[in-house]
């Protein structure tokens, strides 16, 4: 008996509809499973104010409206290499650092506060810290007169840097420069820094022992 073709044609259908929807959850599961591996590589200095990482990347909506308005154009945009961070706004101290302007605009344009909105000065900003990563080649280390990371600091009334003397008996006076918590890892301070690499750089997301995010 031969099968009317209209029975046919809505086999045809059913085999193609669960054909793709075979395929699409093959698609949802395999991108579940790589989602740990899409993460950005490295972490990165987000600008102030932004939630911890996994709330920023799931609450961000790569709008780019915080770059727009930052007046020293510093904050930059993801690349597709980023996986779920693609499109994200971060800064890259050595190239330029946040300047912690007047208000914030970056946190003001931001539409859905994944750069909170309760944040008003710069100074209360948890971006990072500084860390004296090469001390070997830091300047005032070696005896010379710098204070160039502190003199551009954007933080001017509470030293987020000290320079701590020292004078051993058995060679030149020198300076340590001292991070203090009073930090909020902006970046101007790897940015200025007069040696190369940098002898001062930013941890993004590191946290002073007792100081809230």
């Amino acid at each position: 008996m031969t099968t009317p073709i209209w029975s046919r044609l809505i086999s045809r259908r059913k085999f193609l509809k669960l054909s793709n929807l075979a395929v699409l959850g093959v698609g949802l599961l395999a991108g579940w499973s790589a989602a740990p591996f899409l993460r950005p590589r490295n972490a990165r200095l987000r600008p102030p104010g932004a939630l911890e990482e996994d709330r920023f990347l799931a609450t961000c909506i790569k709008c780019g409206q915080c770059l727009q308005v930052c007046p020293p154009q510093v904050v930059l945009l993801s690349d597709l290499d980023e996986g779920f961070g693609v499109g994200t706004p971060y800064i890259v101290p050595r190239a330029g650092g946040c300047i912690l302007c007047a208000g914030l605009p970056c946190v003001l344009a931001c539409p859905t506060g994944a750069l909170e909105h309760t944040l008003t000065e710069g100074k209360d900003a948890r971006m990072g810290l500084a860390v004296l990563s090469l001390p070997e080649t830091c300047l005032a280390m070696l005896g010379q007169d710098c204070r160039i990371c502190l003199d551009q600091c954007p933080i001017k009334d509470q030293r987020p840097i000290v320079f701590r003397r020292h004078a051993p008996p058995d060679g030149p006076v020198y300076h340590e420069p001292v991070v203090q918590s009073t930090c909020v890892g902006c970046g101007k301070c790897e940015e200025v820094c007069p040696t190369k690499p940098s002898s001062i750089t930013i941890t993004p997301r590191l946290r002073w022992p007792g100081v809230a995010a």
